[in-house]
């Protein structure tokens, strides 16, 4: 299963602000992998400590390891899209 699929079906479990970083993350693919922790934490409405615990509840120690495994993931998405 890959992350976003994970994510997908953690949320209605997550808290208020997981959800609403879980919700970013979906919205906001490319995005999230050019902010800073700080703009992130601010477009997904949440404190960037939130933001760091959401990450390290996916397995990642922060946010720059969460950001390649969500870049595996959506190399993974693409490449099963395109066959």
């Amino acid at each position: 299963m890959s992350l976003f699929e994970t994510i997908a079906a953690d949320a209605p479990q997550l808290s208020k602000s997981f959800r609403r970083i879980a919700a970013y993350v979906e919205r906001e693919r490319e995005g999230f992998m050019h902010k800073t922790v700080r703009e992130l934490a601010l477009a997904a409405e949440v404190s960037e400590p939130t933001l760091i615990r959401f990450c390290r509840h996916y397995g990642c120690s922060g946010v720059p390891e969460f950001r390649i495994a969500l870049a595996m993931s959506l190399a993974e998405r693409n490449a099963a899209d395109r066959t």
